[in-house]
C-alpha cells in the first residue's frame, strides 16, 4: 500500500480534518512522482449505481485536497494514486467517516413533520368552521324566537281579558 517493489514508501495519505459534509486529506510523496489522482467512493450512498466515485487530477506540488458535498455520517474510502518517472503507479488509501450533521433533519423526518402539520391544520380548520356554524345557528334561533315572542305579545294585548 503506497510502496515500491523494493519496499520504499512512495506515498502516505492522512485525514487532516473531518466535518459533516467535507473531508480534508493530505499526503506525503517522494520527489520522483509525476502525477497524482485523488479518488473516493461511498459504500452506503447509491445514485443509479452501487457506488459514487469521483476522480480529480491533482498537480504534483499540491499535497492536500478538500472533498466537499459529502453526506453526513457516511463511510468513505479515500485513495491517492501516483505515477513515478518509471511509470510505476502507487496507491495509498484511508477509510474515514464524516461527522453527524448538527440539527439536520432526515427526509423521512421532514415528510412526517409536514404530514403532521397538515393534519393539525385540517383539524383546526374543521373545529373553527364547526364553532362558527354553531354560533350562527344559535344567533339565528334566538332572533327567530325573539321575533315570534314579540308577535305573541302584540296579539295578547288586543285580546280582551273578561
Amino acid at each position: 500500500n503506497g510502496t515500491l517493489l523494493d519496499g520504499t514508501q512512495v506515498l502516505k495519505i492522512y485525514v487532516k480534518q473531518t466535518e459533516s459534509h467535507s473531508i480534508l486529506v493530505s499526503w506525503k510523496v517522494n520527489s520522483n512522482v509525476m502525477t497524482s489522482n485523488l479518488k473516493w467512493s461511498s459504500a452506503t450512498m447509491k445514485i443509479d449505481n452501487p457506488h459514487i466515485t469521483y476522480t480529480a487530477r491533482v498537480p504534483v506540488d499540491v499535497h492536500e485536497y478538500n472533498l466537499t458535498h459529502l453526506q453526513p455520517s457516511t463511510d468513505y474510502e479515500v485513495c491517492l494514486t501516483v505515477s513515478n518517472i518509471h511509470q510505476q503507479t502507487q496507491k495509498s488509501c484511508v477509510n474515514v467517516t464524516t461527522k453527524n450533521a448538527a440539527f439536520a433533519l432526515d427526509i423521512t423526518d421532514q415528510e412526517t413533520s409536514t404530514a403532521l402539520a397538515a393534519v393539525m391544520g385540517s383539524m383546526f380548520a374543521v373545529i373553527s368552521l364547526a364553532s362558527v356554524s354553531v354560533y350562527v345557528a344559535k344567533r339565528f334561533k334566538r332572533k327567530n324566537y325573539h321575533h315570534s315572542l314579540k308577535k305573541y305579545m302584540q296579539k295578547t294585548s288586543s285580546i280582551p281579558l273578561n
